[in-house]
């Protein structure tokens, strides 16, 4: 189960209990970062493009969909892009 725009501080309902009421555990939690999705949607780049907690938690939802390991941060800088 994914738990979308969650905000522990927020919820009314905390994640083990909604495990508890659908007895389902609650595998990912993608976080209520919803100046980053509107950015994302109003420029027309995708989410996971920007170091966002939103596209972190998608690529790491998507790595383990595909049995892959998160690929590690490359190091230096680049000029362009």
């Amino acid at each position: 189960m994914v738990l979308n725009r969650y905000d522990a501080r927020r919820a009314g309902i905390g994640a083990d209990e909604v495990e508890k009421a659908l007895d389902l555990p609650v595998a990912w939690r993608v976080p209520n970062d919803f100046a980053a999705v509107r950015d994302a949607a109003n420029t027309g780049m995708t989410s996971e493009l920007h170091e966002s907690s939103v596209g972190r938690t998608v690529r790491k939802m998507a790595c383990a969909a595909c049995g892959k390991s998160e690929p590690a941060p490359k190091k230096g800088w680049k000029l362009f892009g």
